[in-house]
């Protein structure tokens, strides 16, 4: 399953398996874009990167982190713009797309809605056994991810 922590200037993403189940970390990164491109210029990185990683990876599950309704409206646009692109992808390679809410997705990796990322990464390493991941954003995808397994019955060995 493809997690996708959604954004227009850097769009985290990784990608996991549940076997006998257990959590496998498959891979991460973050896909960035340039303050100085058009918007759509930067919605087209992002939508032929997360198809490079599909064609790649061959997920069957895209799990998008929803975005966050806070102040700035603008914000909120752009957030949404990216998560648009992206679900339009998931369409266009047939995936199953499912969302989930920030706060959920902290309450179920942090045992609580208000962790911070650096709370939510280290919660992830572990989760994974990793010992690094390149990004906050790539550990908020792994964490979409995780969140998905959880909440479809995997257990992580226990």
């Amino acid at each position: 399953m493809l997690g996708i922590d959604p954004s227009l200037c850097k769009t985290g993403w990784g990608i996991i398996d549940t076997i006998d189940n257990d959590f496998t970390h498959i891979s991460h990164g973050t896909i960035l874009t340039k303050s100085k491109w058009s918007t759509e210029a930067r919605l087209a990185f992002i939508s032929s990167s997360i198809l490079k990683i599909i064609e790649e990876y061959s997920p069957t599950i895209v799990i998008i982190e929803d975005t966050f309704c806070g102040i700035n409206p603008v914000t909120n646009l752009r957030l949404g713009f990216a998560s648009g692109a992206i679900m339009s992808i998931a369409g266009t390679c047939n995936l199953c797309v499912h969302r989930y809410p920030t706060r959920l997705v902290k309450r179920v990796i942090a045992n609580h809605g208000s962790a911070d990322k650096e709370q939510i990464a280290i919660k992830v390493k572990k989760m994974l056994n990793l010992i690094e991941i390149n990004s906050l954003d790539a550990s908020d995808a792994l964490a979409v991810a995780l969140t998905h397994a959880i909440q479809n019955g995997a257990t992580h060995g226990q």
